[in-house]
């Protein structure tokens, strides 16, 4: 797979939970940097262009923006019922989150 067309199959993915996201509500991961790394760890700057999502649903912006109003209340609860989408570098045959079609199991 080219490069340019893997950054296309991964420019709606979540960074987070790894589904399709709609790209008018999607934002971008930047916004959540600290939510990232409080609650699960994550260094966004670290992030691999070629390997990590741009932006997070709908669905875990509002995670996140829970999780940054309990920690803006002292509460820190930082939720891990949710679990991130492991991305890691991957040959073409491999099976990735990326190869995915429509309708299959992340």
């Amino acid at each position: 797979m080219e490069v340019n067309e893997h950054k296309r199959k991964i420019a709606n993915l979540c960074r987070f939970c790894g589904k399709t996201t709609k790209l008018k509500s999607a934002k971008a991961k930047g916004n959540f940097k600290n939510e990232f790394a409080t609650g699960y760890g994550i260094v966004i700057e670290e992030d691999n262009d070629f390997i990590h999502p741009p932006c997070v649903c709908l669905s875990c912006v509002r995670h996140f923006y829970r999780l940054r109003d309990s920690a803006s209340r002292g509460e820190l609860t930082s939720s891990l019922s949710n679990t991130p989408c492991s991305w890691k570098p991957h040959t073409e045959e491999s099976s990735c989150i990326c190869n995915k079609k429509k309708g299959d199991q992340v």
